[in-house]
């Protein structure tokens, strides 16, 4: 019995008629029937609280949908559609108030539809109808339809490679006046960019930096970066020439250093010094005097060939392993390279006999596999001599010397520090390769063949590390 009263105050707003019958039940004792009208007092008690659980729920929460952080950029005279939703999903009443603090720089309809009138700044709030506390404002700055800028043209229009943590600085050139321009991201987490222009590149991906006229947003443009790690950055076999030879596993240029690095799986060619001897003949050495490798002395150019080669290799890498070694001939250099399928990259320090080279070239069958490099002078007579042998001037990497190389038809190879990207994009628009040394950093080799260059010339087997 007290268990049902208990029930029963609890329930009070129920129907008198209801609660008539279940007294009656009692009266008459009949705990059965006055247990399930209980039972129904009960079930109907929770429907009704949880009717108006759901009805009582109101908009905690209202979001802009369509606009990127909390601001919009909008030129003068342009519509946009904002678009906005509610927290809950299921709030009883999800109706939504507009409004413009500054009506006269743009206005909104009930429906979100943003209009811009003039230049400014205005905060534009939609908020629930139902919970007022429940709002989004966001600042719409207006920019004039037209600019005193017509153009922004920036040094290179082509994507940026940058490795993480590397920088880059944007120059941008307006015209016809300099009136100023603003740098945004399309993903911070990939680039940053400073207000002067200066690109970080923080994490892999590809981002792009828009470059807009201060005073309007139809005056722009934009530069695409893409961002690896020097992790996920190699150096492939057919990039890498080796300079002397493997010169810290024998002595450079000599024999067992072109052969040790011919087997080393990690080049695609030797790099060797080229001198002509009194009697017109040419061996493979860097210096001038015989003395800085060997136990004879006298410069190359004031010994005959048998004067040279008769002099016994003393100095270099594991030089107690090779007794006996000397100065390498043309000949056993370019046979070492056919042998093992290398290029010969052949750097002339002192030559006359410009014809001759170039016989023993085709007599090896290379003359369609060696590059030659060297000065201007050099390369140049070899071009007026031969139309077809592959040329590769040793310069400065400036616009100026990439269009002589172009309209002289050669190659350029150059120190590795003079090395920029829109300089390698430059020279490859004009169908030039290039080569760099000479490289002794495994990540600086990285880094300069990501920006473009072709090949690099090394000591390192930097392609199988």
């Amino acid at each position: 019995m007290t268990r049902f009263r208990q029930v029963s105050s609890v329930y009070l707003p129920m129907s008198d008629l209801m609660r008539n019958m279940w007294e009656k039940a009692l009266k008459k004792k009949q705990r059965r029937i006055a247990a399930l009208l209980a039972g129904m007092f009960l079930c109907l008690g929770m429907l009704g609280a949880m009717t108006v659980e759901a009805a009582s729920k109101k908009v905690t929460k209202v979001s802009v949908t369509n606009v990127t952080g909390s601001s919009l950029r909008m030129s003068v005279g342009k519509t946009y559609q904002l678009k906005a939703s509610v927290s809950p999903k299921d709030a009883k009443n999800s109706s939504l108030l507009w409004s413009s603090s500054n009506k006269s720089i743009a206005t909104v309809s009930s429906t979100g539809k943003l209009k811009a009138r003039k230049v400014g700044k205005t905060k534009v709030t939609v908020k629930s109808k139902d919970n007022p506390k429940a709002k989004k404002t966001i600042t719409v700055t207006v920019k004039s339809a037209k600019s005193t800028i017509q153009k922004i043209t920036l040094q290179t229009k082509k994507q940026q490679r940058l490795i993480q943590g590397e920088t880059y600085q944007i120059k941008a050139k307006t015209s016809p006046v300099n009136n100023g321009v603003s740098y945004r991201s399309s993903n911070t987490k990939v680039v940053k960019v400073s207000a002067t222009g200066k690109v970080t590149a923080v994490g892999a991906g590809t981002a792009t930096v828009t470059v807009k006229a201060k005073d309007t947003d139809t005056v722009w443009t934009k530069l695409s970066f893409k961002v690896r790690t020097y992790e996920a950055l190699r150096v492939d076999k057919t990039q890498s020439v080796a300079h002397m030879g493997l010169i810290y596993e024998a002595p450079s240029n000599s024999v067992p250093a072109y052969k040790k690095a011919a087997v080393s799986n990690a080049f695609m060619g030797i790099e060797a010094d080229l001198q002509e001897t009194a009697d017109g003949e040419f061996v493979m050495i860097h210096d001038a005097d015989i003395s800085s490798r060997t136990d004879g002395s006298g410069l190359v150019s004031k010994l005959s060939l048998k004067e040279v080669v008769s002099a016994r290799m003393t100095k270099g890498t594991n030089i107690s392993q090779y007794p006996n070694l000397h100065i390498p001939t043309v000949d056993e250099y370019l046979s070492v390279c056919k042998q093992y399928g290398m290029r010969p990259v052949i750097h002339i320090k002192s030559i006359k006999n410009h014809k001759k080279l170039l016989m023993k070239l085709k007599q090896h069958g290379l003359e369609d596999k060696a590059i030659i490099t060297g000065s201007k002078a050099v390369v140049s007579r070899f071009r007026t001599l031969d139309k077809r042998v592959t040329l590769s001037w040793l310069c400065y990497m400036t616009k100026s010397n990439i269009d002589w190389a172009a309209a002289n038809k050669v190659d350029i190879n150059v120190a590795y520090q003079d090395v920029t990207q829109e300089l390698i994009d430059y020279a490859h628009d004009k169908n030039l390769t290039v080569g760099a040394w000479t490289v002794n950093n495994h990540k600086e080799a990285k880094r300069i063949l990501y920006k473009g260059v072709d090949f690099i010339t090394g000591d390192y087997k930097f392609a199988i590390y």
